[in-house]
């Protein structure tokens, strides 16, 4: 998240597009693997 603070105070758009690309695809796949233990205990 610092690089992401850098960037907003920098007004590094596209590196802040970029970071924010990324994180969104981080928490995607932290969702899916909690998703897949949340269906594991359901059973």
């Amino acid at each position: 998240m610092a690089e992401l603070k850098q960037a907003i105070e920098d007004n590094d758009t596209a590196k802040i597009k970029e970071l924010l690309a990324k994180e969104l695809t981080q928490m995607k796949e932290r969702n899916l693997k909690l998703a897949e233990k949340l269906a594991e205990s359901n059973d």
